[in-house]
């Protein structure tokens, strides 16, 4: 049990960082459009959605826990290698997974692009501070709602690991 829920904080963490790779198979050639990155510019995160997904997000990982066949489920996803948008897709098609996610009010779609389309946004957000450019995927609006609601993200922990406080445990701050 406890590997399933370890497996799912995998898949997460997997769903969310997969999207920065160009080419994730050897299938797809640098020319292959990803549809993840049209997916995450229309997107556009507002805080009942990001609060909502990390309720959803935690209840799923404890009913993972205790049902073998939605664990098998979610490791299959999370070992697909397919973009995210159709990893949304094996979702529904995941019988336990997918009923579960609409028994609580989430599309598959919602739950793969809420925390893509935040992690890319706060990464587009950190290449601006640095003074980069951010990707052209990534929406200004995206961008412009992880700065504004960057300690509200940090205690839901999409961003990582973080104390009680909602600190920041890597950077202390």
């Amino acid at each position: 049990m406890r590997r399933a829920v370890v497996r799912w904080a995998s898949l997460v963490v997997v769903l969310s960082i997969a999207c920065f790779s160009p080419a994730q198979s050897g299938k797809r050639t640098a020319k292959t459009p990803n549809p993840d990155e049209p997916a995450m510019h229309d997107y556009i995160l507002t805080l009942d959605r990001v609060n909502r997904y990390a309720a959803v997000s935690q209840k799923l990982r404890a009913a993972a826990a205790g049902d073998p066949v939605m664990a098998a489920e979610m490791k299959k996803i999370e070992d697909a290698d397919v973009y995210n948008v159709e990893k949304a897709a094996l979702i529904d098609n995941a019988p336990h997974t997918a009923a579960w996610l609409r028994s609580s009010g989430m599309s598959a779609r919602e739950f793969v692009l809420i925390p893509m389309t935040a992690l890319t946004a706060g990464l587009a957000s950190a290449a601006q501070d640095a003074k980069g450019k951010p990707p052209a995927f990534v929406n200004p609006a995206n961008i412009q709602f992880v700065r504004d609601h960057r300690s509200e993200l940090r205690k839901l922990e999409l961003f990582g690991s973080s104390d009680s406080k909602g600190q920041d445990l890597k950077s202390n701050k």
